[in-house]
């Protein structure tokens, strides 16, 4: 359900340009800390990387857990779905537990635009499981306390949902 991705040979000298980006990355790192939470500071919920294809937003988001120090799981939105009725909707709840099991940690949804889109499904087209995954998943994000930083890529926010681009803390 969910994969996880070994980041120990990213980094940012891999990646050109972000200039904004890896200053935020550093300036928050400490709200990922004993100390940092101890203090007060409020780890960032979600991030949204956005640009055409072939310009390192995937390679930013496995450098960005090296440089955290955080482990970074990819939750591909295909590998949950089901044919069983309610199936689909009983693996984004697993998935979600187990991301909540690791603690601290980067939930990488690529191509969001593509895992997340058909929100308007209906009884015509999937029988609306489409959207109940969705909406689990869009009140997870809003509703969990678990130390989780959901980081999203996309070409593209034509057809990113609405509800998940306001969750995100920043937008690149």
């Amino acid at each position: 359900l969910v994969q996880h991705i070994d980041v120990s040979e990213h980094s940012f000298d891999q990646v050109g340009g972000l200039g904004r980006f890896k200053a935020w990355v550093d300036l928050t790192k400490a709200s990922w800390s004993p100390e940092g939470r101890a203090f007060g500071l409020r780890p960032p919920k979600g991030i949204l990387a956005v640009g055409i294809w072939g310009t390192g937003k995937s390679l930013s988001i496995k450098a960005l857990g090296n440089a955290w120090g955080l482990p970074v799981l990819q939750l591909e939105m295909g590998r949950l779905r089901s044919s069983g009725v309610g199936e689909s909707e009983a693996n984004v709840y697993r998935a979600l537990r187990i991301i909540e099991s690791v603690g601290a940690c980067i939930v990488w949804i690529d191509e969001a635009e593509k895992s997340l889109a058909g929100g308007p499904s209906s009884p015509h087209t999937d029988a609306g499981t489409t959207s109940r995954t969705i909406g689990i998943l869009s009140t997870w994000l809003q509703e969990t306390k678990a130390p989780v930083c959901v980081a999203m890529t996309a070409n593209s926010l034509r057809n990113l949902p609405v509800e998940f681009v306001n969750r995100m803390n920043e937008r690149w």
